[in-house]
């Protein structure tokens, strides 16, 4: 297990922003109600899809701002591993 783990800091930083920068296009705006006053049961139904759409839509930006905290304090702490070694390594 000689090989050495490298880790470009600011490239995985700047792929979590540019996620997070990505995540609000999601918030694409579904029709609430279409046709109004219609009975149609197709029309129903495709409301409810849309409810179903809204919820599904928020819930994954939900979890992937999660994901990309975690990822952030993932690579914080992985560099703040690094500096401590690297401190710690005292070349003769």
């Amino acid at each position: 297990m000689g090989e050495e783990l490298k880790i470009r800091y600011s490239a995985v930083e700047q792929a979590v922003t540019n996620i997070d920068n990505v995540a609000g296009s999601l918030d694409a705006e579904l029709p609430t109600d279409v046709a109004s006053g219609n009975q149609l049961e197709v029309v129903e139904r495709i409301n409810e899809l849309n409810h179903q759409l809204r919820e599904i839509r928020d819930l994954y930006k939900e979890i992937l701002a999660k994901n990309n905290q975690s990822v952030k304090k993932s690579l914080t702490s992985m560099e703040e591993a690094d500096h401590q070694l690297s401190s710690s390594i005292k070349l003769p």
